[in-house]
């Protein structure tokens, strides 16, 4: 007859170091994911630049990337960068648009009449206009290409992390 015993003590740090490891490897996992999207940031400005998109201000290349952002829940990591900007004024103020994504899959505006409004130029002056006549912003599609390019280096990061996590 075999009589095998655990003894308590040895499960409960066994069970100790385990969640040891998980948190450095989540630890990990959001700082490879952070790095990640600040490395997506660069490349959307790069790749921005090279679908044809003319930088007048430099405000949207410096929103994509002061935009990076690493969230969680109880189930996933997420890494996020945007193209958030200030794009028109409305009652005297601006409102955020993410400006990117009309770059990105162009845009199609009919003619509008309408009252007196403000509106306001690149850089900074305003002038009042009665409605708009139609215009049509053609695609410049790089936030795919940016993503496209961006995968393996990122998953190779966040790999990395997890590695050196595991060594310790």
């Amino acid at each position: 007859m075999l009589d095998a015993k655990v003894d308590q003590k040895s499960v409960d740090a066994t069970v100790d170091y385990m969640e040891t490891v998980k948190q450095r490897i989540l630890a990990a996992v959001r700082t490879g994911m952070a790095e990640g999207m600040e490395l997506l940031a660069a490349n959307t400005v790069a790749e921005m630049a090279a679908a044809g998109i003319q930088n007048r201000t430099g405000a949207l290349a410096a929103n994509i990337l002061s935009s990076p952002r690493v969230t969680e829940d109880s189930n996933v990591i997420r890494g996020r960068v945007t193209a958030m900007s200030e794009v028109k004024a409305k009652g005297g103020g601006m409102y955020l648009s993410n400006l990117g994504n009309i770059l990105d899959i162009g845009a199609i505006e009919p003619a509008v009449e309408s009252p007196m409004h403000q509106i306001a130029e690149p850089d900074g002056g305003t002038f009042w206009a009665r409605g708009h006549v139609a215009f049509d912003i053609k695609p410049h599609p790089f936030f795919r290409r940016a993503v496209e390019v961006s995968e393996s280096p990122i998953m190779d990061i966040i790999r990395a992390r997890v590695a050196e996590a595991c060594e310790e």
